[in-house]
């Protein structure tokens, strides 16, 4: 190519573009020119004859491929925390409807009236529990239609027991969703999902 001018960099410079101030741009013929104190006449026959904006069409579409690339590996990372952070927040919900279930449960059992939930309670910890519930499928990429356990708890048709034990059959699910992804997530090197909420509901016995 000759070596009165340093054509390595200026070729860099036109096909890759430069950043001057924290601006980032791609620099006409002029400009390269003007930059290497180059004549115009002869940089633009060279540029046109080496095919330099031919290359510089095929680096841009290889940097805004990359850019799409780094944007969707960002997304799934932040979708795949967003969904483990709903994960935890249905686990919780579910282990203390349940609780607080089992407890109404034993107050039932002993007779201890002030320990027992009024049915507005009973009612309000029914919708909790099928909104924990749908967090959860929807975190795991399950539809959000998809069944969903639903009782009415004042019109008597479910117990609270029984309830409590509806619940406790569906932590199992949401367990194994989040080991599957700590398995996953261990053997490729990205970090860990968080364990830290662990608690079972007490269990329910009849």
């Amino acid at each position: 190519m000759g070596t009165k001018y340093d054509w390595l960099h200026m070729k860099a410079d036109y096909v890759q573009g430069v950043t001057v101030d924290g601006k980032f741009s791609y620099l006409t013929v002029l400009e390269l020119a003007e930059k290497y104190n180059a004549s115009y006449r002869y940089l633009q026959k060279k540029v046109t004859n080496w095919n330099w904006l031919d290359e510089r069409k095929i680096f841009e579409k290889q940097a805004e491929e990359a850019k799409n690339r780094e944007r969707i590996e960002l997304l799934t990372k932040s979708s795949l925390e967003f969904n483990v952070a709903s994960l935890d927040v249905a686990k919780m919900g579910i282990a203390f409807v349940s609780n607080a279930l089992a407890k109404h449960g034993q107050a039932i059992r002993n007779n201890d009236a002030s320990n027992m939930l009024t049915n507005n309670e009973l009612e309000s910890l029914a919708r909790s529990a099928t909104a924990y519930q749908r967090l959860g499928r929807v975190a795991m990429g399950e539809p959000e239609s998809g069944s969903v356990v639903t009782m009415n708890v004042r019109n008597g048709d479910v117990s609270p027991e029984q309830l409590g034990q509806s619940l406790a059959l569906y932590r199992p699910v949401i367990d194994e969703f989040v080991n599957r992804e700590l398995a996953r997530q261990g053997a490729a090197g990205k970090g860990t999902v968080r364990q830290d909420v662990q608690a079972d509901p007490q269990p329910i016995r009849p």
